[in-house]
């Protein structure tokens, strides 16, 4: 009965953790969204990577991360106020990749992966 306890007490504060990120459902939206408030940044591709399941929750509960992987143009200010934009918002996401590689001065080609963690393996939609 220890252990049931035991295991019932992490499946609550796993909750809780997961309770501040964004759902994999909501993810696609709110980057878009965002995007288009973000003013001269524009997007160039989005996608959905696969599922993966966070290591060392395959067993009891398992977790799944959901990334999404955008390709961005435009300048450093505007990246700079979107990437604000997403700390600052209801529902958190996970850094993953940032790339930032200068076109032609001040345009830069950049590609962001953010990702969500889930008890859902269900992908992404959006």
């Amino acid at each position: 009965e220890t252990l049931q306890r035991q295991l019932a007490a992490l499946a609550l504060t796993q909750q809780s953790q997961m309770a501040d990120l964004i759902s994999p459902e909501q993810m696609a939206n709110r980057l878009r969204t965002l995007l288009a408030e973000a003013g001269p940044l524009q997007l160039q591709a989005m996608r959905s990577l696969p599922v993966q399941v966070l290591p060392g929750t395959e067993k009891a509960h398992p977790l799944y991360q959901h990334t999404i992987r955008l390709q961005l143009k435009g300048e450093y200010w505007a990246l700079l106020r979107y990437l604000q934009r997403l700390e600052a918002g209801a529902g958190h996401f996970y850094w993953q990749l940032l790339d930032y590689q200068v076109s032609g001065y001040p345009q830069a080609d950049i590609w962001l992966e953010l990702y969500t963690l889930s008890d859902d393996k269900e992908f992404i939609r959006g």
